[in-house]
């Protein structure tokens, strides 16, 4: 945060500068894009194809339940069908993604250490930013992904509980969703602030165990060990806040889908399902924004403005 003489935040400044930190962030993801674009797009198809089969998959054992009571099978082979594809899929996308990883960390690894040796960068800080080389290849074949599969999670997850529990349910769930958001926003911003201070600490350590600067060292790795034990905290206070309006919304669902009493075994399998769904959605939501303003500051540390 960018703070003015008198201490106070500038929240212009700061939303400025966010700004352009994501700006750079997108610039070196295109670029990055560039290297390996066609296995890229691939990786992209089959995440899009596994986020279709797993959301629509509690609807499926549901109906494969019910289909089984009534000693009809046709589900059970949707079911089995399903699970294979995803099978082959998943099995197919980890092959191509780690041939990808590979080449792109390779290339952006040695270009990196070429350039900043020819600017004369010092070793300790080429040595720290190269162990953080890969966050942005990594971001780029698991992160968007999983970002897109959050946002088609949500959608389907939510879509389900409208459909087949009711606006009411659909509504507290949207609801929760919101709250949950808004809740954690300061700790998610301290645990941001937290991966910034750890990531400037790495670059002065490799500096003194150079130097054999045993008192500076020390003090560093004290400032380091308490701010993990800081970002433990903000962990504990993120599940807390996060867990229990989940869990109330899943006791609240469960109640509501009884008492209507129109329901059937696999629809409650598959209504709590979907309940769980959006819970997992949310919680990815939150850690995908964390690591999107993590990963901004360092293209910025990386690549300059």
């Amino acid at each position: 945060l960018c703070i003015n003489k008198r201490g106070s935040i500038n929240l212009k400044t700061t939303l400025k500068s966010s700004s352009n930190d994501i700006k750079i962030l997108i610039r070196e993801i295109k670029r990055l894009c560039k290297i390996d674009r066609c296995r890229i797009v691939k990786i992209y198809f089959l995440d899009l194809m596994k986020s279709v089969l797993i959301s629509v998959n509690p609807l499926i054992i549901g109906k494969c339940i019910d289909g089984l009571i009534n000693k009809k099978c046709f589900w059970l082979i949707m079911l089995i069908l399903t699970e294979l594809v995803f099978m082959m899929a998943s099995a197919r996308h980890i092959y191509i993604e780690t041939k990808s990883y590979s080449l792109i960390v390779e290339q952006e690894s040695c270009q990196y250490f070429n350039r900043e040796v020819k600017n004369g960068e010092d070793t300790s800080t080429i040595s720290s930013r190269l162990d953080i080389i890969d966050d942005l290849p990594n971001f780029i074949l698991t992160g968007i992904p999983e970002a897109v599969s959050c946002i088609f999670g949500t959608i389907i997850a939510g879509f389900m509980l409208w459909y087949y529990a009711g606006m009411i349910t659909f509504v507290i769930a949207l609801v929760v969703s919101v709250f949950i958001f808004i809740l954690t926003r300061k700790e998610k911003q301290n645990k941001f602030l937290n991966y910034k201070d750890l990531k400037s600490n790495d670059e002065k350590r490799e500096n003194y165990i150079e130097q054999k600067d045993l008192n500076n060292y020390s003090s560093l790795i004290k400032k380091s060990m308490s701010l993990f034990v800081v970002d433990s905290n903000l962990d504990v206070k993120l599940f807390i806040k996060t867990y229990l309006p989940q869990f109330i919304l899943l006791i609240l669902v469960i109640i509501i889908t009884v008492v209507n009493g129109d329901y059937t075994v696999g629809l409650i399998f598959s209504i709590i399902s979907y309940v769980q769904m959006l819970n997992d959605e949310v919680d990815d939501i939150n850690d995908i924004s964390i690591t999107i303003k993590d990963l901004a500051e360092t293209a910025v540390r990386l690549y300059g403005k």
